[in-house]
């Protein structure tokens, strides 16, 4: 076990990245593998080194992490490290490369976990996440249509306990959005109101 993990963090050093997150994978996916090197901990740990500049490696190796364990792959991207502090993951391509390969409510957990963690997400990020909660809130509103409340899509953090709509619109992250007053788009976020017939919950007096 000790050997592979040295053997990864050699190639690390000589600047050979792409090969250590192949051995990761390779053994990360083999049935019997030692336990240090078994299931996709290893390569997610691995994963926190790269940075900006290693977006195409970080994507690509990724990729079965996610598919294996969301909730252990998402690590991945909100590690935070001084390299990422110069070189930062863009968040709104991670938001849909995790969508794409783990589903929108692994995307909505990680965009959840990012913004709680103080990194900066781009306006449009924002905004759909807040509609995210904001309709998952509505889905379970007096007054939402039966048929509203079955469609409206599930805003989770929680990615092993199913989903957990916020309560109401004055608590959990939706209302971060209104309290922090931060550049997303005011208009869209009325609109999903408005079309569940609650806009006057927000309408000033």
């Amino acid at each position: 076990e000790l050997h592979v993990l040295e053997l990864a963090a050699l190639y690390d050093s000589r600047g050979l990245r792409e090969r250590a997150l192949q051995l990761l994978q390779r053994l990360g996916q083999r049935p019997g593998a030692p336990p240090a090197v078994s299931g996709p901990a290893a390569t997610v740990a691995f994963l926190q080194r790269l940075d900006g500049r290693d977006l195409r490696l970080l994507v690509k190796y990724s990729g079965w992490p996610l598919r294996a364990d969301p909730q252990v792959a998402l690590a991945a991207f909100l590690h935070q490290s001084p390299a990422r502090v110069s070189w930062p993951l863009p968040a709104d391509a991670i938001f849909s490369h995790v969508a794409a390969v783990a589903g929108q409510r692994a995307a909505i957990a990680y965009a959840d976990q990012a913004l709680l963690q103080g990194l900066a997400l781009p306006p449009k990020l924002l905004t759909a996440l807040g509609k995210a909660h904001l309709q998952a809130a509505l889905s379970g509103a007096p007054g939402a249509a039966p048929e509203e409340r079955a469609e409206a899509p599930a805003a989770a953090t929680d990615l092993s306990g199913g989903v957990r709509p916020l309560a109401s619109l004055q608590s959990g992250p939706a209302i971060i959005f209104l309290q922090r007053r931060v550049p997303f788009d005011a208009q869209e976020l009325l609109d999903v109101l408005d079309s569940a017939g609650a806009g006057a919950a927000l309408a000033p007096e």
